[in-house]
């Protein structure tokens, strides 16, 4: 394999180069998990693999990065040192691996009945569709496939749980593989640009660390401290010869995909296999999984992989306890460097864990000499090699909490966001989007109620003390993040919501059996109907019915297909809102004027834009960083030697955005009219002031 990536690396053979290569950087997991000589199941060993792979590459990128310099290498990150670097470390791993295994066999069974086949293609038809369907809506504009899409993914769901065959359990996870990638890949391929709002500023750092071969440590800014979206993109980007735009699209979303197949090992250890694989299809059907939002944050797709993976290790006490804690300090420590935000989350469930188990005997939790660890490791990282800037804005955020708890505790403003958006549902006023939002609040209120079915009768389930202690903690990170000031800001509500599911998602599913057979019982009791459908069958027709609707509304089907305002931008396109369109999706002209603008504008002169433009495109493709505060508004006045940059929202739309959700009409900005335009391309314009000669 390794002789196969030189080659093709060497000659740049287009299509084998990207899947080769792409194999090549699976094997460094594999040989890893085979030394520690892990006795796990076939899933389980996809999950670690890929995890320890991810993890093995941040940290030679960065111990590349440190060392190389020394030994006089300008460019450590550039193909060259990455391959014969990886080369030599994977061609140790296996002699390790063959010294300590040689008397070790692993046979693999890859006998595939002709059923095997027949299944293996069923489930992925919602992943073909979804492709096959994003060519044709670029190619003709229609939406045909991505509607078949969603509703093949709900009769494979009503389908496989209906038949509750044994033999089906298996393909269990191939179908939430393949779920879970027709809708990433729906969203993320979009556009052939960026999507969404943070990649922008993750794409800007990629490309400095790619641009230079090099991950420069002096910027003090908090995106640029994450190997994630720095080193992890330029080793992928250079080694697989795709710009760093396409691994944020297409390869993070298929590391991201397999979140939902971690959750299922842990929930099916919980709760049984079917309970699981609804439990797992409500976590994806949730548009917080899917959303342009989520496809917009490269660097929290690869902390969640850690995450689960964590999680999955704190629930595993059967592990050899050494090999545990070996894969908990991998994890944990490719976890900060990922992402800052998941990082806290996780040490806010390791201390909660820790101090659970002070009460309750019986529960293992995590040592304090890990926690120990975590702690160290994170506040290292986040001081002294990031320049301190992720840990600055975690202090200013428990400083903003502190200073504002008893003065404003009950402030939605001070909160950022109102109640209506607590989980990411917005409100409007057409009879349908009330139902889709009942349908949410609905969900909610299964998961409370499974919920408290678990702490009021902890004998009538299997889940374990470890589970329910953690899942108490998720409902108190969405319980501080409603009522405390400046909590819910420093991530946003939706994201809060969306990690706490991790832990929460399965009581959905017990609330929807406990909610059924409570009327059960009163129907056979006090009306005494004798003929009702027994608890077996109701549970495997009415829970995916009601999460297959769940679904239906969360993607935005029946809005697309009823005609019922749009919401969903893959099935929808620009018939959504357009502000929510040009938020999420990246034009042709947009780029274009903003490449132009980079390469010949006068970087002395200030620049400026509405919001938008300003957090996005201008930062990814106009390389504009530093003039980030410029933000055009109805009171604004240039100063000699400035540009203005309209994008088609602004010019197409004729709305300007400014901070803070304040927007206005273009044509109420009357200083457009008295300055020069010197670019246009009929949906992007450019201004400059005439008061100095245009470079």
């Amino acid at each position: 394999m390794q002789f196969l990536a030189c080659v093709v690396i060497f000659l740049d053979v287009p299509i084998a180069r990207q899947i080769i290569v792409g194999a090549f950087l699976f094997l460094p997991g594999v040989v890893l998990l085979r030394i520690l000589r892990l006795e796990i199941g076939k899933i389980e060993t996809i999950l670690f693999s890929a995890g320890l792979s991810v993890a093995l590459l941040m940290f030679t990128g960065f111990w590349m990065n440190e060392l190389y310099l020394i030994i006089g290498v300008l460019k450590p990150l550039s193909t060259l040192p990455l391959m014969t670097s990886l080369t030599a470390i994977v061609t140790l791993l296996c002699i390790i691996d063959f010294s300590l295994n040689r008397k070790r066999s692993s046979p693999v069974d890859l006998q595939l009945t002709q059923k095997v086949l027949l299944l293996g293609a069923l489930v992925s038809v919602p992943l073909f569709l979804s492709l096959i369907g994003r060519v044709y809506t670029d190619m003709s504009g229609g939406n045909a496939l991505g509607l078949l899409s969603i509703i093949t993914i709900s009769m494979l769901v009503i389908i496989s749980v209906s038949l509750g065959k044994n033999s089906h359990l298996r393909f269990y996870p191939l179908a939430i593989f393949a779920m879970s990638l027709a809708l990433l890949f729906q969203t993320s391929l979009v556009s052939k640009y960026l999507i969404g709002y943070d990649v922008h500023l993750e794409y800007y750092v990629s490309q400095l660390t790619q641009n230079a071969s090099y991950w420069s440590k002096s910027i003090s800014e908090e995106y640029n401290a994450m190997l994630s979206i720095t080193i992890l993109p330029t080793i992928y980007s250079d080694l697989l010869n795709m710009d760093s735009a396409w691994i944020f699209k297409i390869l993070y979303p298929l590391i991201f995909s397999l979140v939902p197949l971690g959750l299922y090992q842990i929930y099916k250890k919980e709760i049984g296999q079917t309970a699981a694989f609804l439990s797992v299809f409500f976590f994806v059907s949730s548009s917080t999984f899917h959303n342009v939002q989520m496809l917009s944050l490269a660097r929290q797709m690869i902390a969640e992989l850690f995450f689960v993976l964590l999680l999955y290790l704190v629930f595993d006490q059967k592990m050899n306890p050494w090999k545990r804690k070996v894969l908990l300090m991998i994890f944990g420590g490719a976890l900060v460097v990922s992402h800052y935000s998941v990082s806290y989350i996780y040490m806010f469930y390791l201390i909660a864990a820790w101090v659970f188990s002070r009460f309750v005997k019986k529960m293992c939790a995590p040592t304090l000499s890990y926690i120990l660890f975590f702690l160290a490791v994170t506040f290292s990282w986040y001081i002294y090699v990031s320049l301190g800037a992720p840990f600055t804005s975690f202090v200013d955020v428990i400083g903003n909490m502190y200073r504002h708890v008893t003065t404003d505790f009950f402030d939605l403003e001070t909160r950022g966001y109102l109640v209506e958006r607590t989980l990411g549902v917005a409100v409007y006023p057409s009879p349908l989007h009330r139902v889709g939002s009942v349908i949410q609040n609905v969900t909610e209120f299964f998961i409370v109620l499974g919920f408290l079915k678990t702490i009021l009768k902890p004998s009538k389930t299997r889940f374990t003390l470890e589970f329910i202690s953690l899942s108490a903690t998720s409902i108190l990170i969405l319980f501080l993040s409603i009522v405390v000031p400046f909590f819910a800001p420093a991530l946003n509500v939706p994201r809060f919501y969306h990690i706490t599911l991790f832990l929460l998602a399965p009581f959905c599913v017990l609330g929807i059996e406990t909610f059924f057979s409570s009327i059960i019982k009163v129907m056979t009791t006090t009306v005494k109907i004798k003929h009702v459908l027994s608890f077996e069958k109701y549970i495997k027709v009415l829970t995916p019915l009601i999460l297959t609707a769940f679904l239906l509304f969360e993607t935005g089907f029946l809005y697309e297909v009823i005609g019922d305002n749009p919401t969903s931008i893959p099935l929808s396109g620009t018939k959504v809102n357009p502000l929510q369109f040009h938020n999420a999706v990246t034009s042709d002209q947009e780029v274009l004027s903003a490449e132009w603008l980079s390469k010949h504008s006068n970087r002395s002169f200030e620049l400026y834009a509405d919001e938008l433009a300003k957090r996005q495109v201008l930062i990814s493709y106009g390389d504009t960083l530093s003039a980030r505060e410029n933000i055009l508004s109805n009171g604004t006045i240039l100063n000699k030697g400035a540009y203005v940059y309209l994008t088609p929202l602004n010019v197409v739309e004729g709305k300007i955005l400014g901070r803070k959700g304040q927007s206005w009409n273009t044509s109420d900005f009357s200083l457009l009219a008295m300055k020069n335009k010197i670019y246009s391309n009929g949906a992007s314009d450019i201004y400059f002031s005439p008061n100095q000669a245009a470079p």
